[in-house]
């Protein structure tokens, strides 16, 4: 890994903005998403193509034997979305923010004023510099005072403001925010995915939510593959299972036995997991056995196994919860016309303004709202 980054250091302009250190770039173009976040990305992809192989070799040869060519070919095709909407998120910049050097402004206008009092002060008398000095710092606290006084009367959430990025040193806009992790501040920040290794911020919110929305089309229409097959393979499921017990009843019990015990000891969790484990495995692996040995068996191929059909469910049901509690909450988000970051800063300051109630939203608004997320054209972005 230290290697690939040092290839993508070698290769990288010498005039790097410095705006976009924390990117992985290729003479001096996004090639991927944050620099610490590689692993994180081709975790990712490793994880989609892992299931996206397993899906070929295990369940769509035998939706293909069952008569489900259609529905087997559009899930095929379909596979190739997820990865061209990672990489199209992984590899957007998402909007970020050049830096500057602009000064801080409070703490500018109170030097401005400490200088004027200073050079009023000199010209006066001894007596009236100490007027003046004293004057002149209450001065400086009314100001202050009324600065703050005003913001405060602004009955607005912080990220709607104007503010000031210590950091990058600029006047960041409306609904920015500087992202902890890469050091950058972001034009329409939403958060920081590790699972894509990138910020989400304006230039790719709209790819991020494809992404999710494509991985979560494959998946569903996986689901309803993988259950007509185990519907054809119901039967054999049943001999299986009969024959299992029937040739090995006593390690089985004595497995599921076990699981029993360490499921009331609530302290052996790791053990309970492993057990756990060997539940899901072990019917494959002597399933697989029983069907070279038995001669009912002999002709069915690996992927008319059963049990490897159920496990490969699993496995896809838990992405399916994960993605659709992810899907819905980013939809969610969206329909409001608003970003994660924007939810967050409005809830804390509905929270401290009890007194204020928070708007409701209208029907024809979110519609408006998921229109315009899908229809506004992408800013072009400040990588030059």
């Amino acid at each position: 890994m230290k290697k690939i980054l040092h290839f993508f250091e070698q290769i990288e302009t010498t005039d790097n903005q410095k705006s976009f250190e924390a990117f992985t770039r290729c003479k001096g173009n996004i090639l991927l998403g944050a620099k610490k976040d590689l692993p994180n990305i081709i975790g990712t992809l490793i994880l989609i193509v892992i299931l996206i192989m397993l899906y070929l070799i295990f369940i769509f040869p035998a939706a293909l034997d069952y008569q489900y060519n259609t529905l087997a070919i559009i899930i095929a095709i379909f596979c190739i979305l997820p990865i061209l909407t990672f990489l199209n998120v992984t590899m957007t910049e998402p909007g970020v923010l050049l830096r500057g050097d602009l000064p801080d402004p409070k703490l500018q206008q109170q030097q401005q004023l400490i200088q004027e009092l200073e050079q009023t002060s000199l010209s006066n008398q001894n007596i009236l510099e100490e007027q003046i000095q004293r004057n002149g710092q209450n001065q400086i606290l009314l100001i202050t005072e009324s600065q703050n006084q005003m913001e405060q009367n602004i009955e607005l959430p912080s990220i709607y403001k104007v503010r000031y990025c210590s950091t990058c040193k600029i006047m960041r806009p409306s609904k920015a925010s500087h992202c902890k992790f890469c050091d950058h501040c972001v034009d329409g920040f939403d958060h920081h995915c590790f699972w894509v290794g990138n910020c989400i911020g304006i230039r790719n919110q709209r790819a991020f939510l494809l992404f999710l929305q494509s991985s979560l089309i494959v998946i569903i229409l996986t689901l309803c593959q993988c259950s007509l097959n185990l519907y054809n393979q119901y039967f054999d499921i049943q001999e299986l299972w009969l024959l299992m017990f029937k040739q090995a009843s006593i390690p089985i019990i004595a497995i599921y036995g076990l699981y029993f015990f360490c499921g009331c000891w609530a302290q052996q969790s790791y053990l309970n997991v492993i057990i756990l484990m060997f539940m899901f495995i072990l019917p494959i692996i002597y399933s697989a056995i029983l069907i070279n040995i038995e001669e009912a068996y002999k002709n069915y191929r690996y992927y008319d196994n059963p049990f490897i059909t159920i496990l490969i469910t699993i496995i896809v049901l838990i992405c399916f919860c994960f993605l659709l509690q992810v899907n819905i909450l980013n939809c969610y988000y969206i329909s409001l016309g608003k970003t994660v970051k924007q939810v967050k800063s409005e809830d804390q300051f509905y929270l401290n303004k009890q007194s204020i109630i928070k708007p409701k939203q209208s029907v024809s608004k979110v519609f408006r709202n998921l229109w315009h997320f899908y229809t506004y054209p992408i800013p072009i972005s400040r990588n030059k």
